[in-house]
């Protein structure tokens, strides 16, 4: 399955822009980040749902810890550097650069839900378009000794892969409003709860020169 590149592994420099989905990631993790109570709320949603390692190593960091209390957490980075230690000792060259960028990125911290939806609809498609890629590659492969039997359980995963996706998606009983589509930014609005600016100033270091949208 193709990996989505890393800005924090893979560095930032002549990277093709990222999928619209890395934006959504980046939207949750800031959520989370000024917001951490939040995470209780977000059901069905795992690391694995991360593109990439260092959005599922920040996940998985936030989800492991307690959250803390919102008006201490208002006033200090008690908690945002032991999100930073937890997913530093599995993802190499984090910041808290990044964390900033990703506080930034968050348009609205009480949408944590919809962006942890966005994720999910996302990772249920690479899972289906990965199972489908690998039956139809099994049919075709002549070299296989038991190729039927082969291809015959990549069918029964492929499966396993709709029926999951049809219990976690229900059908909607018609079609929805659609919204049209506007290119994601970074904001300095002031969100409920923390203030943007004041946790500009708690995290050190410049922001990543990369805007959110690209």
């Amino acid at each position: 399955m193709p990996r989505t590149p890393d800005p924090i592994e893979d560095g930032l420099d002549s990277l093709p822009p990222p999928p619209p989905v890395f934006h959504a990631e980046q939207a949750l993790l800031g959520a989370l980040l000024l917001e951490p109570h939040r995470a209780a709320g977000l059901t069905g949603i795992s690391f694995e749902a991360f593109s990439t390692a260092t959005h599922a190593t920040l996940f998985a960091a936030i989800r492991s810890l307690p959250a803390p209390d919102p008006a201490q957490h208002a006033k200090t980075t008690t908690w945002l550097n032991q999100v930073l230690t937890a997913a530093g000792e599995q993802t190499r060259g984090l910041t808290t650069a990044y964390l900033h960028h990703l506080i930034q990125c968050c348009p609205e911290p009480r949408h944590a839900p919809a962006y942890a939806r966005i994720i999910e609809a996302e990772h249920a498609r690479r899972l289906l378009r990965g199972a489908a890629q690998r039956l139809a590659q099994t049919a075709l492969d002549t070299t296989l000794p038991q190729r039927v039997a082969t291809t015959l359980a990549e069918a029964g995963t492929l499966t396993i892969v709709v029926d999951d996706i049809a219990n976690r998606f229900p059908p909607h009983p018609g079609s929805l409003p659609r919204t049209p589509p506007r290119r994601p930014s970074c904001t300095t609005r002031k969100p409920p709860g923390m203030s943007r600016c004041s946790s500009r100033a708690r995290l050190p270091g410049p922001p990543v020169s990369n805007g959110c949208g690209g």
